[in-house]
Order: structure tokens, then sequence, then C-alpha cells
């Protein structure tokens, strides 16, 4: 991965029906809380509502899984849900704690949100499908391939 790739945080390429990014971090944690944001993204203006109105507040997140594939995934779904099942304005992730034992992952950390308006509102997302995520380590980091379902 080259060097210019690793300070972006993500950058969205082309899908022929759905959204689609590459997220990038210099560690796993990173790559994880850049593709929360670039999946945030596609839904809302992340830069205005984090700037907006009313106080920040935060909800525990937590997932466990056998593989980094399936954290990324679960991570990404999880969040999607909580924001759709509690109609709040999350505008980004923060890890607390990422662990790997002999079963797998687990990790948690603070979804950020703040009231929801319709003038942040951009694309419905449906789903992150499994199929196109895929989690990647090279010399200079993690990136994070995801397919979005709009």
């Amino acid at each position: 991965m080259d060097k210019a790739l690793m300070q972006m945080k993500f950058k969205y390429v082309s899908h022929t029906a759905d959204e689609a990014f590459i997220a990038y971090g210099p560690t796993f944690e990173a790559a994880i809380e850049n593709a929360v944001l670039a999946m945030l993204g596609i839904a809302l203006d992340t830069g205005k509502l984090s700037k907006g109105p009313g106080a920040p507040r935060s909800i525990l997140i937590k997932e466990k899984a056998a593989t980094m594939n399936e954290l990324a995934w679960f991570i990404l779904q999880d969040i999607l849900t909580v924001r759709d099942a509690r109609s709040i304005g999350a505008y980004k992730f923060d890890i607390t704690k990422l662990s790997k034992d002999s079963k797998g992952y687990s990790i948690s950390g603070k979804l950020w949100y703040k009231p929801l308006r319709e003038d942040y509102m951009r694309t419905d997302i449906k789903a992150v499908p499994a199929y196109g995520l895929k989690v990647s380590e090279g010399k200079k980091g993690y990136s994070i391939n995801a397919v979005i379902d709009i």
C-alpha cells in the first residue's frame, strides 16, 4: 500500500448498483473506524452533523467474531442497525478495545451521535453484505473493501 493511500482515511469506488469504498488505516482499529466513517458518510453528511446543534452522545458497541473479515462486517452491520433502530445521526466510531484470543477477536467502542435532522440525510442504506467485504493487511497497514447495499 503506498504512503499517500495510507494517509487517506477512505475512498469511494465505483460500483454498478450500490455504493462501495476502501477504508485505510495503519492499524486494524484505524481501518475499522475509517470504514464506519465511510459508511456513515454515504447515509449522512457527517461533517455537517458533527458540527451541528446538540451535545454529542455515545452508545457502546461490542462484537465478537472468529476472523477480521467477520468482525469488520459485524461492526458495520451492527452500527447500521443501531443507527436505524434509534433514528440517530451517527457520525463517528471510536474503538476503545480490540483483543484477540484463541476463539477470535472482540471489539468495543463508542458510536458518537447527535439528533438526526432531515437536512443531514443523503442516501438510505439497506445493508452491509458480507460478500463485498474484505480486510487486507499490507506492509504499511490495513484496508477494508466494502459494498453498501442502497
